[in-house]
């Protein structure tokens, strides 16, 4: 492995565009076997290169294939990253079966089809049952004579032959790492329904400030169309939904949302204060609230131009946030205007319709 690991970094260091690397073999929190290793790649300077990483990565693939014995996947790295797990690819999921034939059987023909897709590349997997195994059968009632259980006998094979390791030990010469990673299933609970949580806090606030529970929805409904806004120009420009472009959509909710309150909340108290009828309020609205929501939109569009325009060090970062907000802004920008007033009248007829069909109570 280390002979072709070391081929792999020759070829590597041949291409223009590399600067350095960093080789890691072995067992530790991120390679699952010895027959695993990493790279750290570092690029040249934004401006000294000749192309994308995207594109040197595709470039590198190229040079390493005939090397034999040995496969090189590569990802970009990014400073932000949802998940703290190691894989070779840029996105992954996880399989989970109760039973190892079965899993067996249709895993090999699940990454069959997948590399067989015109839309992947690189896929793969990393399941390991090619290797030796044995079948241990404890002798209980020997084992039991002499005070050992079964979770002792499992606890001396494991740190034979798992590479246990629990703590770093520093010596003139070598360190030994130690790695004490936290139970997988303790990362699949509740917090994954934290974007649903907010959304319907946002609907118990706002439920709760225009005494309706029909009104939030009419606000809540501009949210769809930022967000086709960002993945449509994210889409056009070429650009994946990274963990940036994820929190350009997360600011676009809140600047979407506010032109929906702003003619909500006025034509609310017109109806109220001025007794004028849904339509009358919601056309008032309009005309009056759509200099503000212009000002507004603009601003905040024309201060996301120098991020998705922006180049240099660091620009691949910076980009995507600018192009999905510009793009949420535009499209929401446009649709908003002439949706909301439209929700607004259907559901208040809606909420009129409920309250006749009511029953009275003397």
């Amino acid at each position: 492995m280390a002979q072709r690991q070391q081929a792999l970094a020759a070829e590597i260091m041949q291409d223009p565009d590399v600067l350095s690397l960093s080789s890691f073999i072995g067992v530790d929190g991120s390679n699952i076997a010895l027959n695993n290793g990493r790279f750290l790649i570092n690029l040249r300077p934004h401006g000294q290169r000749t192309t994308q990483a995207s594109d040197i990565i595709r470039r590198l693939q190229q040079r390493v294939a005939s090397i034999a014995g040995v496969s090189l996947y590569m990802q970009p790295v990014q400073d932000l990253a949802i998940d703290a797990t190691v894989s070779p690819t840029q996105y992954q999921f996880i399989l989970q079966n109760a039973q190892a034939d079965e899993f067996d059987v249709w895993l090999p023909k699940l990454i069959t089809r997948l590399q067989q897709s015109k839309v992947l590349a690189d896929v793969a997997t990393d399941l390991q049952n090619n290797g030796l195994s044995i079948y241990v059968k404890i002798d209980r009632d020997n084992a039991a004579r002499f005070g050992i259980t079964p979770a002792t006998v499992d606890n001396a094979l494991y740190t034979a032959f798992g590479q246990r390791i629990i703590s770093t030990i520093f010596t003139q010469s070598n360190q030994y790492r130690v790695i004490l990673e936290a139970d997988p299933v303790a990362q699949q609970g509740m917090s994954a329904l934290a974007t649903l949580a907010a959304i319907i806090t946002m609907y118990i606030v706002l439920g709760v400030l225009y005494e309706s529970f029909i009104h939030p929805v009419t606000i809540l409904s501009t949210l769809p169309s930022a967000g086709a806004g960002a993945l449509l120009a994210l889409m056009i420009s070429g650009h994946d939904l990274d963990v940036i472009a994820v929190i350009g959509i997360v600011l676009l909710i809140g600047i979407v949302k506010k032109n929906a309150i702003m003619m909500i909340d006025f034509a609310l108290e017109a109806q109220r204060t001025q007794k004028l009828s849904p339509h009358a309020a919601i056309y008032q609205a309009c005309l009056l609230r759509f200099r503000p929501i212009l000002m507004t939109t603009l601003a905040a569009l024309f201060g996301a131009i120098p991020l998705m325009l922006s180049s240099g060090v660091g620009a691949e970062l910076r980009r995507p946030l600018g192009i999905a907000i510009v793009g949420g802004l535009i499209i929401s920008q446009v649709l908003t205007l002439f949706t909301t007033p439209v929700i607004y009248l259907a559901f208040d007829r809606l909420a009129q319709r409920f309250k006749r069909q009511a029953p009275s109570i003397l």
